[in-house]
């Protein structure tokens, strides 16, 4: 895995490192804010300190060896990052691509969201989700040739007040969107509390971070990539409860899931086109949080669209679905389907590693984060 001869490095790549150690350095330990304004910082966890994590990544990053890009437009490796909903294993699906033999790739991934959503005060059962979260995940695939791959994916998460409230309220009144009660709101406060029958169920108020739950994964080829395009790929994926459940860090559940994976070029007149979908399921048993509403089985898929006008730069839209992760609740962030669509961007940094951008966004309202901000770092090894 020594670096190709002669390659440069981007001096712009090592000031995205930089950015994204000092932001999570601000974030995990001040919660967001400066330790004169927040009452409550963040509870520093010694066992995998974020700054060493993401030190040891960018130096691994920075020596990758020089293989070619895969042809393929990868998907955005989105998913939902509502607080009661990224506990569990749904996966972030990563296309019909397999890894080839001795091959390896390496992805880091910032998910940044600003979550708000009240429930009704009709109803039986209150939700009260309102906060900010910043999931990174270290995710690796490790080809083992016959069109078989494993991988991996460590999840680090800190949440906090945030400072998006001012902003999402602005963009929402510039743009006449529903503001949902947050303009109500007290800005910049972390509060996420469920109460059902007078029982709180659930209440996280003070900053933290740590260690999410631990993903294990296997994929293998059905249809190999030929001279039309095409490919399809059986995943599947293991995780393990490994994350704080009092926190809502992890689900203290053993969940499973098993999708396909399909994808196909797009004649286009000008540059190439790539359509992907997936579709499968997830299993878990019972979690350490409201295991008495939750459902043991969720749907989900995707279906994106992307545009490679010229070498090292595509244009992806993306949506993702699920169901219900809860049962029995007229809340919406807990008992409706979840469908959101991402808008972003993949450009390639040198021979061999790229940078996806996007922009997340719930059509619905209060049923999964106002917006998600999503970065991922991708290196490729042979």
């Amino acid at each position: 895995m020594a670096p190709q001869q002669g390659t440069e490095y981007p001096g712009c790549l090592w000031m995205g490192h930089l950015f994204v150690l000092g932001a999570v350095d601000e974030f995990c330990w001040t919660g967001g804010k400066s330790s004169r304004s927040n009452p409550h910082p963040a509870v520093a966890i010694n066992s995998l300190p974020p700054r060493a994590l993401l030190a040891c990544l960018s130096t691994l990053l920075a020596l990758g060896p020089g293989c070619s890009h895969s042809r393929e437009v990868a998907p955005l490796a989105i998913r939902d990052e509502s607080p009661v909903a990224r506990i569990f294993g749904l996966p972030s699906t990563v296309g019909a691509g397999i890894v080839a033999r001795r091959e390896t790739t390496l992805d880091f991934s910032a998910d940044y969201s600003s979550n708000y959503s009240i429930s009704s005060a009709k109803l039986p059962d209150s939700l009260l989700l309102d906060g900010e979260s910043a999931r990174m995940s270290l995710r690796g695939r490790l080809g083992l040739g016959s069109g078989v791959e494993l991988g991996f994916e460590i999840p680090w998460i800190a949440q906090s007040g945030g400072f998006l409230d001012a902003f999402i309220l602005a963009y929402h009144q510039a743009f006449g969107f529903n503001q949902g009660g947050r303009n109500h709101a007290t800005d910049n406060q972390l509060d996420f509390h469920y109460r059902r029958n007078d029982v709180d169920r659930f209440v996280v108020q003070r900053a933290g971070c740590g260690l999410g739950d631990l993903q294990l994964s296997a994929g293998v080829r059905l249809l190999e990539r030929g001279p039309a395009g095409r490919a399809l790929a059986l995943r599947g994926s293991v995780e393990v409860p490994t994350g704080d459940v009092r926190q809502l860090m992890g689900s203290g559940s053993f969940d499973a899931a098993l999708w396909l994976s399909a994808s196909a070029d797009v004649a286009l007149p000008l540059g190439r086109g790539e359509v992907w979908a997936s579709v499968g399921g997830l299993g878990m048993t019972d979690a350490g949080v409201l295991a008495d509403l939750q459902t043991h089985v969720v749907a989900f898929g995707e279906f994106g669209l992307g545009w490679r006008a010229v070498p090292g730069f595509a244009l992806k839209i993306q949506l993702d679905a699920h169901s219900p992760f809860y049962r029995d609740t007229s809340v919406v962030a807990l008992g409706t389907p979840v469908a959101q669509i991402a808008v972003g961007a993949s450009v390639g940094l040198w021979r061999n590693a790229s940078l996806d951008l996007a922009v997340v966004e719930d059509p619905a309202v209060m049923a999964s984060p106002d917006v998600s901000l999503h970065a991922a770092l991708k290196a490729f090894f042979e």
